[in-house]
């Protein structure tokens, strides 16, 4: 007789298999899923060793996949100045808290400050070189906004680095200049390379530590899956620290990571293609950037920004240069997956695949284009391509009015276009671009349910807004089936990997959609293990 290692019973199990929409309890030996069902069906693969966890009714679902985030990029958040707008919510917080760390450190150490986003500060405006100066006069300092795409240096930092007022823009970067022509310590995109070239780059130890604190983040969010999109690239150690926390058990999700060109170019010399692993880590995609986003106004538009600078954003790279790289990821066997943002970046994107496709058809490719934020019109064509897509609701509520402002009302209603990708066919998977915002699912199924902009309340498109199960179906099936993985994970049936997460609130029997802001994650279980109980 077969008994099952452990039973989860008592619970309202939403499987999202439709042969099976619903049950009570589910068996688990080996980390799979062995038996689903009712709790007498599932009390009958009970023996004398099987352990037994009572749900006591909560909601149950296959885990959340994040299927694009920064997991050690999190982490390592955790070990800088915590300036995100519950943190920081003025410039005057923000500089108490810089100088705490100086005092803390001592003269001469690198400062570095995560998460700070000016449109939620009290003065809605960036830090200047001067003040950052003014906080912390004897240490190089170095503040990145939540979004990634843009830093402030104070003038230390600037001096070391030899950055000027005659300093000239790098390719892909804008360096941001006074009324007067003068630096700020401002820097876009590629600008911030000038910088951080000279702050002293991660090591091992620091790595495991930012992949443990990392992990620790996301399985308290439900999340059992994710695809970190992009290594740090070239960083001595780092893949050293994802293999020694992933043998630890530090790695207590799932994890297919990216791979810069650097890395890759590393890969391929040894043979490891997309795919190559376990099943708790896993290479994945090449990840290219095209260009930028909307809050530092450099995503490539086709019209332009309706703030300053009044431009069309900017790109990483040249179409030639671009096409050159995906055609020799493509014919060497690799997934890609590129970012971008604008309509202008998505049509060079595309075309740069369908070259490489038309060049060497390869079946199953799964490239991905990631966030599609202001290129709704380029999603037929993704689909007609067999692309998978990307998208972040949980945008909309952080960052809605940021579109508005930006771009205007009738752009800003088509970000996100969720509604347009579920109508399309195209595989598309939600995400977060966590630490860009807070993992949480409660976000981002809120964002996708109602399109309500955080501050304001207002409904970004409302013609975009899907359902409850549709959404599910992206942030788990989907989130899958991007990693070549839709056979092992993303629904609760016989044979897939034991991996739930227990809510607070039944996802399908809310009285409005404002409970999601209150929605709690009870337990997260990997692999039939409990990785995390409140």
């Amino acid at each position: 007789m077969f008994f099952a290692e452990k039973i989860f019973k008592n619970a309202r199990v939403a499987t999202l298999n439709p042969e099976m929409p619903w049950a009570q309890a589910v068996a688990v030996t080996g980390g799979v899923i062995v038996g689903v069902g009712d709790n007498e069906e599932m009390e009958a693969l009970k023996g004398s060793r099987t352990a037994v966890m009572d749900l006591e009714g909560h909601f149950m679902m296959p885990g959340f996949n994040d299927c694009h985030c920064h997991l050690l990029q999190q982490g390592l958040s955790f070990l800088n100045v915590d300036l995100t707008p519950d943190a920081a919510p003025d410039l005057e917080t923000l500089k108490r808290r810089i100088a705490e760390r100086a005092a803390k450190v001592g003269p001469g150490k690198w400062i570095i400050g995560w998460g700070h986003n000016e449109t939620m500060m009290k003065e809605r405006r960036q830090p200047t070189k001067e003040e950052l100066s003014e906080a912390a006069p004897h240490n190089p300092v170095f503040l990145t906004r939540s979004c990634i795409h843009m830093s402030v240096a104070n003038l230390m930092a600037l001096r070391i680095a030899g950055v000027t007022d005659d300093t000239p823009d790098p390719y892909g970067g804008i360096i941001d200049r006074g009324s007067r022509g003068g630096i700020t310590g401002l820097l876009k995109e590629s600008a911030q390379n000038l910088v951080k070239r000279h702050i002293p780059r991660p090591q091992k130890k620091e790595i495991v530590e930012g992949i443990t604190l990392g992990s620790r983040a996301f399985v308290q969010r439900g999340i059992t899956s994710i695809t970190d999109a992009s290594l740090l690239i070239d960083v001595d150690g780092e893949l050293e620290g994802w293999f020694e926390a992933a043998v630890n058990g530090a790695l207590t999700l799932r994890c297919t990571t990216s791979m810069g060109e650097g890395v890759a170019a590393r890969a391929y010399e040894v043979g490891l293609l997309s795919g190559y692993g376990n099943s708790m880590h896993r290479f994945g995609p090449v990840k290219l950037f095209m260009d930028g986003n909307i809050g530092a106004k450099t995503a490539a538009l086709t019209s332009p920004f309706l703030q300053p600078p009044y431009g069309c954003g900017v790109t990483y790279m040249e179409e030639e240069d671009l096409r050159a790289r995906v055609k020799k990821y493509h014919n060497a066997g690799y997934q890609l997956m590129i970012h971008a943002i604008g309509d202008r970046a998505g049509d060079m994107v595309l075309d740069a695949y369908e070259a490489a496709l038309n060049d060497n058809p390869r079946p199953n490719h799964r490239h991905r284009i990631e966030h599609v934020t202001l290129g709704s019109r380029n999603i037929p064509r993704i689909r007609s391509l067999g692309v998978c897509l990307t998208l972040q609701p949980a945008f909309i509520y952080y960052f809605g009015a940021d579109f508005t402002a930006n771009v205007g009302a009738e752009r800003a209603a088509k970000t996100m276009a969720t509604r347009m990708a579920q109508d399309s066919g195209a595989i598309w998977g939600i995400s977060t671009d966590c630490p860009c915002i807070d993992a949480h699912p409660r976000y981002t199924l809120y964002g996708a349910l109602s399109r309500k902009v955080g501050p304001t309340g207002e409904i970004l498109g409302p013609e975009e807004i899907i359902t409850m199960e549709e959404a599910l179906a992206a942030y788990t099936r989907s989130g899958a089936y991007l990693t070549f993985e839709e056979d092992r994970k993303g629904v609760i049936r016989p044979g897939m990997l034991a991996d739930f997460a227990v809510l607070s609130l039944n996802l399908f029997d809310l009285r409005d959609i404002g409970q999601l802001l209150d929605m709690e994650v009870l337990h997260t279980i990997v692999g039939g293990r409990v990785v995390y109980s409140k």
